[in-house]
């Protein structure tokens, strides 16, 4: 899991925003046939590309809202 320490709630949300981009892109490939004839292992590539961007987009996601749930607390 990657460690977001000292980096800032709005750099964090312009790499998820990123890092969804980037899912996508690898996911639509997929949906838009670009894939047809490729190896199995090319696809293989390719879908293990979408998952690490999944991952990611959801590890972003949870350091977020662990920093929300944080800061409400801290102010209560």
């Amino acid at each position: 899991m990657a460690n977001y320490q000292g980096v800032s709630t709005e750099e964090l949300q312009l790499q998820l925003e990123e890092a969804r981009q980037y899912r996508t892109n690898w996911k639509n490939l997929f949906l838009q046939g670009e894939l047809d004839g490729e190896t199995p292992e090319r696809i293989k590539y390719y879908n293990d590309k979408a998952e690490s961007y999944a991952v990611e987009v959801t590890a972003i996601e949870n350091e977020l809202k662990m920093r929300v749930q944080g800061e409400i607390l801290a102010s209560a």
